[in-house]
């Protein structure tokens, strides 16, 4: 199965990105000036595009009661969007969620990353059973950075989906875990569990 860790550089690529984007940035321009004109858009089903076999297909998407993500890329309301003054080059997990706790008014509180990006804590090897901490995010940890120093073999990432103890993070900033800059992070009361969204307003 796949580690997910990033191998080195291809020096020989095929330039299918540019021409699928072209293709896909068309359909959309399409259907943004059929809605500017009030004609009906295609609602509830995916179209996909194969760039290599010049193959289209349509996925139909029907919502169900189960689904957590359902509307998930609904867009968020600003009201609903706490600007914090910091920046992700210069803050650190344990300064985030000290700032956060403030904000809420509470004393503990859970960072989801739901699929935007999962981060690597730990890189076990299966061969010699050794663990060493690491940060990052998944695809951006090397296969050499994956490697086992004591018997070569390739470790396997140790991925979490959500923060809970900042300190496990040390000094390192946002920016070196893997956050971007400007950069929205959803927050969750433990203790109501309800969301909380937070901008890193001092990028922008």
């Amino acid at each position: 199965s796949c580690l997910k860790t990033a191998l080195p550089p291809i020096e020989r690529h095929i330039p299918t990105t540019p021409t699928i984007s072209a293709i896909i940035a068309g359909l959309q321009v399409q259907y943004a000036v059929r809605l500017l004109h009030g004609k009906p858009i295609p609602r509830s089903h995916r179209i996909g595009y194969y760039g290599l076999s010049d193959l289209f297909f349509d996925a139909a998407l029907l919502p169900t009661a189960t689904c957590t993500t359902h509307a998930y890329s609904d867009p968020l309301p600003l009201s609903e969007i706490h600007e914090l003054p910091l920046r992700a080059a210069e803050t650190t997990m344990g300064e985030l969620f000290a700032t956060v706790r403030k904000e809420l008014g509470v004393s503990e509180v859970i960072l989801d990353l739901y699929d935007d990006r999962d981060l690597v804590v730990a890189l076990r090897c299966p061969a010699c059973r050794k663990e060493t901490p690491a940060v990052g995010v998944v695809g951006k940890v090397t296969e050499a950075e994956a490697r086992c120093p004591s018997c070569t073999e390739i470790r396997t990432p140790h991925t979490v989906a959500s923060v809970e103890a900042p300190e496990d993070f040390g000094d390192h900033t946002l920016l070196d875990i893997g956050i971007p800059p400007g950069q929205i992070l959803v927050f969750r009361d433990r203790a109501r569990s309800t969301l909380h969204f937070f901008e890193l307003s001092g990028d922008l």
